[in-house]
């Protein structure tokens, strides 16, 4: 048996919400080098770790950016790239003639509620009830 739209629908969501993490993530390292080269009151209260040793804090983040780049411009492709999938993947469902598909639609895309939407596609709210049970089902598996 072939797969609903809406579990397709789900797995891409879920890789999207990864890849929007994993953005995200390495977006916030940035800011966090970012903010260390800021200019800041110096602390005496700590002992120097450094062992006396001149650090020049531009060239470390420099080197560090250099690094964190590439993989910054491949997760935002991999966001992208999934956000794409999803939205391809919303149209398709949003035009399935499948009664499971055009449920999830309303329900958890449009959120509307059973008893509006019921009358929409001409279904009981007793079936859409059933049809919104068996959709949790099968997105539990």
């Amino acid at each position: 048996m072939e797969k609903e739209l809406f579990i397709e629908y789900e797995e891409i969501k879920t890789k999207y919400k990864r890849a929007k993490n994993k953005y995200d993530n390495l977006l916030e390292k940035k800011a966090m080098l970012i903010i260390q080269t800021q200019p800041k009151a110096m602390d005496f209260s700590k002992e120097p770790t450094t062992g006396g040793k001149v650090t020049n804090k531009f060239d470390d983040f420099v080197q560090r950016l250099e690094k964190l780049d590439p993989e910054l411009q491949t997760a935002r492709n991999e966001r992208d790239l999934q956000e794409y999938f999803l939205k391809k993947k919303e149209l398709e469902l949003k035009n399935s003639k499948n009664e499971l598909d055009i449920v999830y639609v309303y329900a958890y895309l449009k959120r509307m509620k059973a008893r509006k939407f019921c009358y929409l596609i001409s279904l009981s709210k007793s079936q859409v009830y059933r049809d919104i049970q068996e959709i949790e089902k099968k997105l539990k598996k």
